[in-house]
């Protein structure tokens, strides 16, 4: 990671629901986000090593938007900080401990990592199907 990541971030993207919010979260989970401002993960969450999850490439965050999304989720350009897992299926069973369970039908593409913090920079596509 350069100087310059650490500082402004690595550029990903992210799908949230027409709300801001984790579209896929259970209730007790959820993260709201917002424009230009740095949100982590719930401190349960965080403390299960479970963060926030973003694509590290336009093209597996349009994917996602159009396979796993309901009226309305949107696709933004970010930037996420401290990348901490290649993976989130690799920290479902967490959730688990919780009693939390994903829906399973989530797809997730390869290019998903996990970010300690996220912050919303421009709104790239609106799913309508």
């Amino acid at each position: 990671m350069t100087l310059k990541e650490r500082i402004f971030g690595r550029k990903v993207w992210k799908v949230i629901d027409r709300h801001g919010g984790s579209p896929w979260a259970p209730e007790g989970a959820k993260v709201q986000y917002r424009r230009f401002r740095r949100v982590s993960a719930l401190g349960w969450l965080a403390d299960s090593d479970y963060h926030l999850t973003a694509f590290t490439h336009q093209e597996d965050g349009v994917w996602f938007l159009n396979n796993n999304s309901v009226l309305g989720d949107q696709l933004w350009e970010c930037r996420g900080w401290r990348m901490v897992r290649l993976s989130p299926i690799s920290c479902l069973r967490c959730l688990e401990n919780h009693e939390f369970h994903f829906p399973p039908f989530i797809n997730w593409p390869k290019g998903t990592h996990m970010f300690q913090q996220i912050m919303l920079i421009r709104k790239v596509a609106t799913y309508e199907p």
